[in-house]
């Protein structure tokens, strides 16, 4: 599945008549279709036999709810919908738990919203719900604003093979195992879970689970000063405008909000003529009337020659949208969901933008944040195609790897060259992946360094993340390879 999926994802990225890409996206769809398939019966039978258990490790909050809406923000936005999120804030950003299981509950609740939902939007919610001072009690909210469930058929969803109606079997497929092992999953976090709803009003899914608190670490801020630093935010969705006006101002900016572009345009015109012109403009790109680019051109026109820096906010990315922002005089283009990591790093890009007075300015996207930041990968990997599938994705932004057939290959390379990581197969020939970590980390005992080690695995494994932990390892991605899962490792 990892060669047919990420092989196709490889050939769907090249120039193809439109017949071929269409005949590939059914290949995908339908590998993607079966992978899902194959892992929810596996998944369901582990629950079933009681060999299904729960991890307790430290994880990134923030980094467990962005992996599991990333990937389906694509869906989302093929279908028109809206995908928000919000944290409240004051939320612990370390919890000790068990991340995987995690966004598994969150991707069947939002993918089942998403599929169900035929406009509007879907968002996830998250907030404190108690705490002491070892542990809280998280709240997670999924809504949607899809076709709604019927009240005596609430109860009926959550068992296995079950559906509201046969109808939707038919109409939208799927097994009938997402909220099954959602459900039981939830009961292993010694949560609970439960839906609100009625027919043609959309569905909110709750559940609370509770984590251990992790290691608190401050909040690094932006390398530019921040405080005092006026910011206009123009998004005609209420969740967004309020995520990044809660994120800014924890940032010690001024912000103003503006519910839509022409909104935005009127407030940024009436500032100026008072003097206190807007430092910042962050715009949506989809709003109603006056969109991101079209406000994004009368902001720029209004400034003239004052040093206002603009981004554009996209749920996606179409071809000619950088010239587009160049010719406007946009200095960042971000795709959401965007994590407050990443909108820290743009941010500290943009404002440092025109800082020498350059004759051109320099577009910052979501690719030009990881400039600098190529790395040099070890790939341990025997699989020919797997080996051929993960060069391409990592050679395509930007990193150098050198491959290693087996675990003794790599454990010798690491003698021989220095990388700033390893992408370790853990079933390998003459040393497998969990003997060749372990075999680095007794060896590092005596000169004193650390290299990171990361598992390439099945996901369909019991015990995989912790074997890998226990010898040494630093993380684990699961196969098939996602390339956005990839690069939030790297």
């Amino acid at each position: 599945m990892n060669g047919v999926i990420g092989m196709t994802e490889l050939v769907l990225d090249t120039d193809l008549t439109p017949e071929q890409r269409e005949n590939l996206d059914m290949v995908r769809g339908s590998a993607e279709s079966l992978l899902h398939l194959i892992n929810e019966v596996l998944d369901y039978s582990k629950i079933e036999s009681g060999k299904l258990t729960l991890e307790t490790i430290e994880f990134q909050l923030e980094d467990a709810l962005f992996q599991a809406l990333g990937p389906l923000a694509i869906q989302a936005h093929l279908k028109g919908l809206e995908l928000v999120w919000n944290i409240a804030s004051g939320l612990p950003p370390r919890l000790i738990g068990d991340p995987g299981r995690l966004r598994q509950v969150l991707v069947n609740l939002l993918g089942n919203a998403i599929k169900f939902t035929k406009s509007g939007e879907v968002g996830l919610q998250v907030s404190l719900e108690a705490k002491d001072s070892h542990s809280v009690q998280l709240h997670f909210k999924v809504h949607d604003t899809g076709m709604g469930i019927a009240i005596d058929k609430q109860a009926k969803i959550f068992e296995a093979f079950a559906q509201a109606d046969g109808s939707i079997t038919r109409e939208f497929g799927g097994t009938g195992l997402g909220l099954s092992i959602s459900s039981r999953l939830v009961q292993l976090f010694r949560g609970k879970i439960w839906v609100e709803s009625n027919p043609g009003e959309g569905s909110t899914f709750h559940f609370t689970a509770p984590f251990g608190l992790g290691v608190e670490e401050p909040e690094p801020l932006p390398p530019f000063a921040l405080a005092g630093l006026r910011v206009l935010i123009a998004d005609d969705n209420a969740i967004n405008r309020e995520m990044l006006q809660q994120t800014l101002v924890g940032w010690q900016a001024k912000v103003t909000v503006a519910s839509d572009g022409a909104a935005a345009v009127e407030e940024f015109e009436h500032a100026r003529k008072n003097g206190a012109t807007y430092q910042l403009v962050i715009l949506d790109d989809h709003m109603p009337g006056l969109q991101g680019f079209a406000a994004a051109e009368r902001i720029r026109a209004l400034a003239g020659s004052e040093e206002t820096k603009l981004i554009l906010l996209t749920s996606h990315g179409l071809r000619g949208d950088a010239a587009r922002c160049r010719s406007i005089g946009i200095e960042g283009y971000l795709r959401k969901p965007i994590k407050r990591g990443a909108l820290r790093l743009g941010l500290t890009d943009v404002m440092g933008v025109g800082a020498a007075a350059p004759v051109e300015r320099k577009l910052v996207t979501r690719h030009t944040i990881q400039e600098g930041r190529q790395r040099r990968i070890l790939l341990a990997e025997d699989n020919l195609v797997n080996q051929r599938l993960a060069v391409k994705l990592l050679e395509k932004h930007g990193h150098s790897v050198r491959v290693a057939a087996n675990g003794r290959e790599a454990v010798d390379s690491l003698d021989l060259e220095t990388f700033d990581l390893v992408l370790m197969d853990m079933q390998m020939p003459v040393l497998s992946g969990l003997e060749a970590a372990a075999l680095i980390r007794e060896k590092e005992k005596t000169t004193g360094q650390h290299i990171r080690i990361v598992a390439l695995t099945a996901n369909a494994m019991r015990g995989d993340r912790e074997r890998c932990l226990a010898a040494g390892m630093d993380g684990y991605l699961s196969k098939p390879i996602r390339v956005e899962e990839l690069l939030a490792v790297l």
